[in-house]
Order: structure tokens, then sequence, then C-alpha cells
């Protein structure tokens, strides 16, 4: 593999017909190629180069963007030009890439959390204590190697079957597998490492971008799953008609991705809504309805991803994230309209009437629309209309719930339009309260629609994972919200 993370390398670039001298940097956000010449060249926003490093890597780099001009430097007589250019994403391996063909026909990635996703405990363990003689020595007689064994032999095994699941998407095969490494024994010891790794299969092959968005798709999901924005630690791409091995597969290097989570404030893999070893079939069917939604949840989960790019941050912005993200559900998981009684509906009427004959100022524009929203649905009807739809099994965890989220579009409304406010929100803990229930209710829902069922109150309430955490210290953040508010409402 050609892993360039943090790395700096010179090579040769082809700009036009032309080969020029340059250096590839690869560092995060700051990825750059420094290309220098004695003679003018161009660089097209967006343009695609192709490379040849000093160590005989093939890269690609796509998504260039030059700076306005190109700067220049030494003598008049031996003056050189040269360019800083950004990268978006960097394709190493050994061979060149063209982005704009459809031509990846699997990625491959790793991620943080797909050990925590993927937890297949029953793949490996060791057997301690007495083993049966007979047992061992037949074990180790077909290694070739005679021992002696002692009273405290101890095996360690895997079991050898690699994939955990596979599902069938609209957009393809997803297949999460374990990746394995042994070590040989010797004076130091024995060892099995091991790596999930998550493969997906377009039914055809895609373009760049394309194979990218569907990626993308799943990081959000896994995001889902794990309560928090995920980030590839390796990222694949498969262009051969021919199984190849892992070496020859191309390698990329995403300048923007999203920042990697601490994991020391990772889930633990029994904390989480879905259980992909234990239960992969649930597991698939989530999965499966879960994408089949995407093009019409696409932007508010985006938005969650977004919120959740600050992970364990919490102020007002988020909040007001949380909350706009029900605004712009699509019509089939939340009302645009709702129906006006008779009189309501003469009220409106009235008022619009009323209104055309005067000259037209702010606020008369201000009660026209007013008037005129009546009957559509309003934020706090969408995320309540989403709330009463959780399974059962949460709702009667967290009693009084619709009232909180009532509570959290005030705060919205406050600070969005400016209204009067019912409690301090300069208090960080109602923010934060706040704001958990609408991530959790945003959340628990798309799952629900996706079929998934909770196990948390059969199992009880951990506290790794973020919407364990909101559901196990619900009571005493809704005993303190009731104590501002004396009595809380129905």
């Amino acid at each position: 593999m050609h892993d360039l993370e943090n790395t700096k390398h010179s090579g040769r670039f082809r700009i036009g017909d032309r080969w020029i001298d340059g250096d590839l940097d690869c560092r995060g956000p700051d990825t750059t190629l420094r290309l220098h010449d004695e003679t003018r060249f161009e660089v097209a926003d967006g343009a695609t180069i192709e490379g040849l490093l000093s160590n005989r890597v093939s890269v690609t780099l796509i998504g260039c963007l030059p700076p306005s001009g190109l700067s220049a430097a030494g003598a008049s007589d031996r003056l050189f030009y040269y360019a800083d250019i950004f990268v978006h994403h960097v394709v190493a391996g050994p061979r060149h890439f063209d982005p704009a063909a459809a031509s990846v026909r699997r990625l491959a990635f790793i991620t943080g959390d797909t050990n925590i996703i993927f937890h297949d405990r029953s793949a490996f363990g060791t057997v301690h204590g007495q083993v049966r003689d007979d047992l061992f020595k037949r074990l180790v007689a077909e290694a070739g190697r005679p021992v002696e064994i002692g009273d405290y032999a101890e095996l360690m095994y895997f079991t050898g079957k690699l994939e955990i699941c596979a599902v069938e998407t609209d957009i393809g095969r997803l297949v999460a597998e374990h990746r394995p490494r042994g070590r040989l024994g010797s004076i130091m010891g024995v060892g099995i490492s091991n790596q999930v790794m998550v493969t997906y299969a377009p039914r055809e092959a895609r373009c760049f971008a394309d194979a990218l968005d569907d990626f993308l798709v799943f990081l959000r999901f896994f995001g889902q799953l794990t309560g928090r924005q995920q980030s590839p630690t390796e990222f694949l791409l498969e262009t051969s008609d021919d199984d190849e091995p892992w070496q020859d597969w191309l390698r990329v290097h995403w300048s923007l991705r999203p920042p990697r989570p601490s994991p020391q404030y990772g889930p633990q893999p029994g904390d989480l809504p879905l259980q992909a070893a234990k239960d992969p079939e649930v597991f698939g069917e989530v999965l499966a309805s879960w994408v089949a939604r995407e093009a019409t949840w696409r932007t508010p989960r985006m938005r969650l991803d977004r919120v959740w790019s600050q992970t364990r941050g919490y102020d007002v912005d988020r909040l007001v994230s949380a909350a706009n993200m029900f605004d712009i559900l699509p019509a089939s998981a939340a009302p645009r309209k709702v129906a006006l009684t008779a009189e309501l509906e003469t009220v409106q009427q009235k008022i619009l009437a009323l209104l055309k004959p005067l000259p037209e100022s702010l606020e008369k524009d201000s009660l026209r629309s007013a008037a005129g929203r009546l009957g559509s649905a309003s934020l706090k009807r969408k995320v309540l209309h989403c709330a009463d739809r959780l399974p059962q099994g949460v709702l009667d965890r967290l009693p009084d719930l619709a009232q909180v989220l009532k509570e959290a579009v005030d705060c919205r409304n406050h600070f969005v339009h400016g209204s009067a406010r019912r409690f301090d929100y300069d208090d960080g803990a109602l923010v934060t309260f706040f704001t958990d229930a609408l991530e959790f209710v945003f959340v628990a829902y798309d799952l629900a629609l996706a079929g998934w069922s909770p196990h948390w109150p059969a199992r009880g309430f951990g506290g790794s994972h973020p919407f364990q955490a909101f559901v196990s210290g619900y009571d005493p953040r809704l005993a303190d919200l009731r104590s501002r508010r004396f009595t809380a409402q129905p």
C-alpha cells in the first residue's frame, strides 16, 4: 500500500503536454502541490494532475485549486515560476486513475469505529488452563514443531470466518470482513491482531465523484449508529474487473476528511442501537431500508453530520441546526400542511381581505405572511410528529418528551426570531438538554422508519453512547426543567 499521510515527496507532474518538477505534501487540510519551472505554466481550477513520485508511486491529484497567479523568484537571468496548489484528493498506487471514467468497481474503508460497529466477539479467543494433551499435540504436530506440553498451555485462535455480514442495498452491496494478521511465534510471544474492513461494490462501475457520494452515505449511517461523525482511516479503490490483491488497490488521501474523533469517548459495542455481528439480518434490513430513503433524506442527514462535526461541543448554533433538521424533512416524513377548521379559514380570509387595501409596509408584509402561513405545519408540529412515531419502548422511557421538545423549539425560536425567553437560555445545561433531545428524536425516528426496534430497555442503559447517555440521564434533567417551570404542562 502507498500511504502518503503526513509525508512529502518530490516528483514530476504532467501539466498539459509538459512534465514539471514539484513537491507533494500530504498534510490533511494543508495538502499542497508546489510546482516550479523555468517557464510559465497554467493550472485550471478543479484540474486533475497526474504525477510520478521519486519513489515510483503513481499519483492522481483530483480537484486541484491553484492560486490566482504564479509567483516568481530568482535573479532576472535565472528566473523561475512556482505555485502552491491545494489538492482535494490524492489517489496513489501502481497506476494512474481517471476520476471521470466509470471505473470504480469496489471501495474499501476503515473508520475509527468499524471495529465497534461490527464487533464480532466470537471470532477470536484464547483457551486458558488445562488444554487436552491429545488436542494440543495434534495441533502442534501439524505445525511441524515438536514441543513439550506443560501445565499452563494456552491456545489462541481465530475461527477463520472472515465475513461478518453482507447487505444488499439500492446502491450496491456492503460487506464487513475481518482482516486478521498473525505474528509468528518467538521468544517474544505470539499474537493475532485484527481490523474490520468494509467493502462496497456498486451495482455498476462508478466515476470517482459518484463513488465518493455512495461512500458518504454509509459514513452517515455509521455516524447515526455511533452517535458521532465518522472519519476514514483507510480509503481504497479497486478499478479492475479481476480481483486484485490488496497491495494493488489504489489508496485515497482525502485532504478535507472529517476530523477523527478521539477513541477516548468512543461508544462500547453493546451500547449501539444495532448489533451487526450478533443480529446481521436485522442490521441488514435496517441499513437497506435506511439507504432506500437517502434521496429524500440526504439534506437533513448531511446537516446532522455537520452538527456532529463539533463532536462534544455544545452551543446555540448546534441547537439551531438540530431544530432546523426537522424543517427540511421530506413531506413523507413530516407534515407540510395541517387542516384548518372552518372558523380559522374564515378568520384567515378576513385578515387577508382587510390587509389588501392598506398601503404597503413592513408591518403589512409581516402580518400577511403570518396569516398566509396558517395551514402550514410549524417547526414545533413537525418535531412532535416525529416524536409521536418513535417506538413505544423509547416513549415509555421518556415521559413528557413532547413538552421538552416544545421548550427546545421555543428556545430555538428565541435565538432565531428574538421571541420572548421562557427560561435563562444562557444556562448551558438547558441548551445542552434541548440539543440532545432534538438530535435523539431525529436519529431515533430515522432509524425507526427503517425498522429499528430498540433493545435498550431490556438490557438496561449504558452511558458510552450519547443516546444511551441521554436516555439514562433523562429523568434528572427533566426534573431540573420542571423545577424551573414549577410544573410541567401537558
